[in-house]
């Protein structure tokens, strides 16, 4: 008759000190089957010659005994772990309030293994810890997260408590800082930038500027893409410096406008410009000159 299978705990570090959690993790982290099989057969019914160890029903291991006449399958008791052990397909968990400890197989081999830790935590492998992206918004309390030694780079940013600490969030690109958005810290450029947007005289201009809160900084500015004025293609000239200022239109200069989800440039009666040689002002064509918005 082939050996039953036998599970092996090292000892504990002589100098451990821990919460009753921590304790029982330590445990199971350091659990071993001996004499694992690399192969076995499933299903209800008995196969009739010896074909390595047969797992009966998913939740039974038989083997075959060559010593009983007739030679057949005997089931070997796993009584000894008051049933909380689970053996099945690796992508379909048992029933974790029937099973703590889950034996994965991908249906001929086995692939690894996991233990229920609570409903936050859910389903971990010991061996490899918490997988990319399998982090719930419920877990990400500081001690989960100093517990688990969830490795950098493995949560995304839209699963990130605010008292997460900074250094467990995933790396961001090149010029760009930490900011809130909508209370969650995300990565994002220090400006946010609009395209060149069409204006008009006598209406307003908005661009959703997408931050999800009324932006503390809005700077609106004219771009030249033709020539005009003597200022080459390119020339960016701030607003509201820009003014209607001759012609009986005093004080007459765009309004700049922000909210939570917009920001805005109301123009009435026009814009002017001194040109390159400041020696007369002239006026603005939105055919040459365009509107940029800049925000944070």
């Amino acid at each position: 008759m082939s050996e039953p299978q036998i599970v092996m705990s090292a000892p504990l570090p002589m100098n451990f000190r821990g919460t009753p959690q921590q304790w029982f993790e330590a445990m199971v982290a350091r659990l071993e089957l001996l004499g694992l099989p690399t192969g076995f057969v499933t299903g209800d019914t008995m196969p009739t010659s010896n074909q390595g160890p047969w797992l009966k029903g998913g939740t039974e291991i038989w083997v075959w005994d060559e010593t009983a006449s007739p030679p057949t399958y005997v089931p070997q008791s796993l009584s000894f772990l008051t049933q909380q052990v689970w053996i099945g397909d690796k992508s379909t968990p048992p029933d974790e309030t029937k099973y703590t400890i889950w034996l994965q197989t991908d249906g001929t081999n086995f692939y690894g293994w996991a233990v229920w830790l609570g409903p936050f935590v859910k389903w971990v492998s010991p061996s490899s810890g918490i997988q990319p992206d399998s982090v719930t918004t419920d877990m990400l309390q500081k001690p989960a997260v100093y517990r688990d030694n969830i490795a950098d780079g493995e949560v995304v940013s839209s699963k990130i408590q605010n008292d997460l600490p900074i250094a467990k969030l995933a790396m961001g690109t090149a010029n760009q800082l930490i900011q809130m958005r909508g209370g969650v810290p995300t990565w994002d450029n220090f400006f946010k930038v609009s395209p060149n947007l069409d204006w008009g005289n006598n209406r307003g201009t908005l661009w959703a500027h997408g931050l999800g809160q009324v932006p503390t900084f809005v700077q609106a500015t004219l771009v030249c893409v033709a020539p005009s004025g003597g200022f080459a293609v390119g020339t960016e000239i701030n607003l509201p410096g820009a003014s209607r200022d001759y012609g009986g239109n005093e004080g007459d200069t765009p309004q700049i406008t922000r909210d939570a989800t917009n920001v805005g440039c109301y123009v009435r009666n026009g814009i002017s410009l001194l040109d390159t040689s400041l020696d007369a002002p002239f006026d603005v064509s939105s055919a040459y000159w365009k509107l940029k918005f800049y925000v944070r």
